[in-house]
């Protein structure tokens, strides 16, 4: 039981690593959802020590074989402060999660994300607490022998079943979310598919969420001390699982542009994509970024040359498909003279208003400073001498 646990924890341990590092490698800064799954890391560790600690104990035999000095020690550390760690990690690790969801929804849907944040903590708080004032006086929580009483075992765990259940709802909740958001984003099949399945891992953690609640009912039990185990270990893997869910979307944008720099290809980003690197920015996007933050290509404009080169605008109907100019009517201008230079009035209230009043034509010259995924530019303008107008 303790191999899978501490196993657990250490893969929980380098997927945060890992998304960590790929904060720093991308000179980001860590925001709000980082910190709250740090925080839920650490409450991992105290959790996976006191089971450490109570195993040590005896926890895991039958209570025969157990000293009965360790049995206070064991509900001290297990029962009360491990579990009050081990909830406080699995709804923070889900909080986690519902932030960085904050960051690519609006409207009802971060709404929904909001009131999803906020009954998880509600309900899974109060469970913590429950733990230290099921009892009066507390201490009659792990020592059963004080004068008090305690509230009934078997409501207790119904409880503590629900809130477990209500967990799981919420991963797979959160964990389908996303596909709503990209099913109809103009991306490539295999991209949405990937950012669908990156995104929906807790559906995992969902699951483990349901088997946790079914173990509940073995607190309490007349051999705890031995069907415990299994409440333990499903404990810690809700946790692990959690974790490693929420840093799967941060570490495939990383994996992808590794291979996109292994293999030097370039890809469309989807705006949804493009959204989902902004997550990494640390509650900034692109344009609020700071320029050390990333190495700027550039864009140099300058006029077309006279000789040597033909505008794609003195074209008719070629290169420049986006360009309008060639369904305006081709105007021949006339020299002027001093009579058609004097003011004139036209006895006609119709004006031809078909004209281009102002060309300008550039040469754009791109020079990419280095292969990385921020889109700054830097532009120079060099306006046009010898610039026209027709009137």
């Amino acid at each position: 039981m303790l191999a899978a646990i501490w196993t657990l924890v250490a893969l929980a341990t380098l997927f945060l690593a890992l998304r960590i590092y790929c904060k720093i490698w991308r000179l980001r800064k860590l925001w709000w959802d980082d910190w709250v799954l740090f925080i839920s890391w650490v409450c991992l560790i105290v959790d996976a020590a006191m089971s450490q600690r109570v195993v040590d104990l005896g926890f895991g035999k039958y209570p025969c074989d157990i000293d009965p000095a360790n049995f206070r020690l064991i509900a001290l550390e297990g029962q009360n402060i491990g579990a009050t760690f081990g909830m406080l990690a699995v709804v923070w690790s889900k909080t986690s999660f519902a932030i960085t969801l904050l960051r690519l929804t609006e409207g009802r849907i971060k709404t929904f994300v909001w009131c999803v944040i906020i009954l998880m903590n509600l309900v899974m708080i109060l469970e913590a607490l429950i733990v230290w004032v099921q009892c009066t006086p507390i201490s009659k929580t792990w020592i059963k022998e004080t004068p008090g009483y305690c509230w009934d075992s078997h409501k207790i765990n119904i409880y503590g079943a629900f809130a477990g259940c209500l967990s799981g709802v919420c991963d797979i909740l959160l964990a389908l979310l996303p596909w709503h958001l990209i099913w109809n984003l103009q991306m490539q099949k295999k991209e949405k598919i990937g950012v669908g399945i990156a995104m929906s891992m807790g559906v995992f953690a969902g699951a483990t969420a349901f088997v946790k609640s079914q173990k509940i009912f073995t607190v309490g039990a007349e051999n705890f001390s031995y069907d415990g185990c299994q409440l333990l270990l499903w404990a810690v893997a809700e946790i692990g699982t959690t974790i490693m869910a929420a840093c799967i979307p941060i570490l495939r944008v990383f994996v992808k542009e590794v291979r996109e720099r292994t293999t030097t290809r370039s890809h469309t980003k989807s705006p949804f994509t493009r959204k989902l690197n902004a997550l990494e920015s640390g509650g900034s996007d692109d344009s609020t970024m700071s320029s050390k933050s990333r190495r700027p290509n550039t864009i140099s404009m300058a006029p077309y040359p006279k000789q040597g080169f033909q505008s794609p605008l003195e074209s008719p109907l070629g290169a420049d498909d986006s360009s309008e100019k060639h369904i305006l009517p081709i105007v021949h201008e006339e020299p002027q003279t001093p009579e058609r230079r004097a003011p004139e009035r036209s006895t006609s209230t119709t004006r031809n208003y078909s004209r281009i009043v102002r060309t300008q034509e550039f040469a754009v010259r791109f020079d990419d400073r280095g292969n990385n995924s921020g889109d700054a530019h830097e532009m120079t303008h060099a306006p046009r001498h010898g610039r026209q107008n027709q009137i």
